[in-house]
């Protein structure tokens, strides 16, 4: 039997929440403590009978501290935390899930066993969607019809650093060089991979919800 479980992103959850009908669960598995990293991941965990601990966390390196800092007050240290990890335990991931959370854990010298569930891969009708949009704003700018063209509602924004990957490989990103073109990111994680590929990040959300997203936007333009 799985003593922890972790899950990092909603996509988990959603595709079990459609298979739980015909996966025969062991009621054991709700038992156990399942720690989530935002509120968008915990919506399906609920709904599948798990309840999710740590989701005001919001990024991978939060969620591990507070699982460390649990672990600690449960056990009284963490050489007895150590003592107790007689077998790892479980972080489903995906092929693009960073290694924040169980690189922080296995330093912690806490056994994980990460078991790939899924794949991600960009879907060529957003991609081409995309392309005619930006192929479209340049055309707008250079263009004498749209003197009133506003650059100031332009923004583009990133969900995952995989989303910032597959604009990248597909050359979409050079439209954020543009005066006026801001981006947004989700979280931190989102906005530091952003910055590490040379992007200027404008907005970032302080939770990964839409609404915490939107005040960093509004923020941007109060503080000009």
């Amino acid at each position: 039997m799985l003593h922890w479980l972790f899950v990092t992103t909603y996509k988990l959850p959603r595709y079990h929440s459609v298979k739980v009908d015909i996966i025969d669960m062991n009621p054991e598995w709700f038992k156990m403590p399942v720690y989530s990293v935002g509120a968008s991941t915990s919506i399906p965990l609920r709904s599948i009978g798990f309840h999710p601990i740590g989701e005001s966390t919001g990024n991978a390196a939060e969620l591990a501290k507070l699982i460390v800092s649990d672990l600690v007050t449960m056990h009284g240290s963490l050489e007895n935390v150590q003592k107790a990890c007689t077998r790892p335990w479980t972080f489903f991931v995906g092929d693009k899930t960073r290694d924040v959370l169980s690189v922080q854990l296995q330093s912690a010298l806490i056994p994980l066993q990460c078991i790939k569930v899924y794949e991600m891969k960009g879907r060529e009708d957003v991609l081409e969607h995309l392309e005619y949009h930006v192929s479209d704003l340049f055309s707008n700018i250079a263009s004498v019809k749209r003197p009133d063209f506003d650059l100031r509602e332009i923004w583009l924004v990133f969900f995952s650093p995989s989303g910032i990957d597959v604009v990248l490989q597909h050359g979409l990103i050079a439209m954020h060089r543009i005066p006026h073109v801001h981006i947004a990111c989700i979280g931190k994680t989102t906005a530091d991979h952003a910055c590490s590929v040379g992007l200027c990040v404008s907005a970032v959300a302080t939770r990964p919800t839409p609404d915490m997203l939107m005040d960093a936007i509004v923020n941007f333009y109060k503080a000009l």
